[in-house]
């Protein structure tokens, strides 16, 4: 299999390797929100730095879309953070990214895991500071 998954506290890590495919993509997904796991996630890392090449296009780009917009209820306000150092992922990510800014979700591309990690990190510190502040807001009426 071309990529992995690996469950974390608050969200999951997808990493990919070898040559990255349309159905790959898919599949990740389905794999991601076929699990009861996701209602508990905050951020998904999709880590594409293994990635050797890549096989798709635009057309892949607007079904991944697609897919997210119908999958948003399952994975409310979501981080989402994609690791790549390669211009042509850059690239593709960019109707991606376009999209999700239309969501309720977040996203940002990254070239480190460590850059990934930190802004999911601080996005998540900044949803329960929300959180907090509006409790507090209605306890205090």
């Amino acid at each position: 299999m071309p990529f992995e998954l690996k469950w974390e506290d608050e969200g999951v890590l997808a990493e990919f390797r070898g040559v990255l495919t349309d159905d790959d993509l898919m599949l990740c997904g389905d794999d991601i929100y076929g699990s009861e796991r996701v209602w508990e996630s905050r951020y998904a890392i999709y880590n594409y730095t293994g990635v050797g090449d890549v096989s798709f296009g635009q057309e892949a780009i607007r079904q991944l879309i697609e897919r997210a917009f119908q999958r948003a209820p399952v994975f409310p306000g979501a981080k989402i953070a994609i690791v790549t150092t390669s211009p042509l992922a850059w690239g593709l990510t960019r109707e991606y990214m376009s999209a999700i800014e239309r969501s309720e979700w977040s996203a940002g591309v990254f070239e480190t895991m460590e850059e990934a990690r930190e802004w999911v990190a601080s996005a998540a510190e900044r949803t329960e500071r929300r959180a907090e502040d509006a409790e507090k807001a209605r306890a205090g009426d």
